[in-house]
């Protein structure tokens, strides 16, 4: 009973000694709670610093977007100017151009005309004679060169024609002799089928 009271004693004064009293518990507390409040507070603070910055950030990024946006259309507004400008100055030009090209072809309609009624009726005939025989020999050389084709052509289908019927030949005598091909010359082959 002694041991066990010595125990007991022993162990209540640990508890004692490692227990914390009611008003240090209610120190810490009221520490922690101050803490968190200031960490709280300053957490707003920073909170606020910042998005006042991104506000201010916002705003001058949105003066700049605008002044961009001016300045674009400005030069937008410059380039079409000049852009139109230079279409009517190429129309202006094509049109001095165009003005300029009928004018020659005024000028050479009358002098052709003029050399035509200046010529002889005697030049204008022989041009055209020339051009006559030109044209004759043109479509004799057609004619002479489509009938070569058409010749050419029926030679070779009459060419193809022999080969087919020469390999049909061929092709019957090797039926008939069982697969054995005859190696005797063209005339005793034609005499051998003439006598058979």
């Amino acid at each position: 009973m002694k041991a066990i009271r010595a125990l007991l004693a022993h162990n209540l004064d640990n508890a004692q000694s490692g227990l914390v009293s009611r008003s240090d518990v209610d120190n810490e507390t009221y520490l922690f709670r101050a803490a968190c409040s200031e960490l709280s507070t300053e957490v707003r603070k920073n909170r606020r610093v910042a998005d006042e910055q991104l506000r201010q950030q916002r705003t001058h990024l949105q003066h700049e977007v605008d002044i961009l946006t001016q300045r674009l259309n400005q030069d937008l507004l410059t380039l079409t100017d000049s852009v139109r400008g230079m279409f009517n100055d190429r129309k202006m030009a094509v049109r001095e151009e165009q003005k300029a090209v009928e004018s020659r072809i005024q000028q050479i309609n009358y002098k052709i005309s003029v050399m035509l009624n200046s010529d002889s009726k005697s030049e204008i005939e022989e041009v055209r004679w020339v051009l006559i025989r030109r044209s004759v020999l043109g479509i004799l050389f057609m004619a002479v060169l489509t009938l070569g084709t058409l010749r050419y052509a029926t030679f070779v289908n009459s060419k193809r024609k022999r080969e087919m019927e020469q390999r049909q030949k061929e092709q019957e005598e090797m039926r008939r002799s069982n697969g054995m091909k005859d190696h005797s010359p063209a005339p005793e082959a034609a005499q051998i089928l003439a006598a058979s």
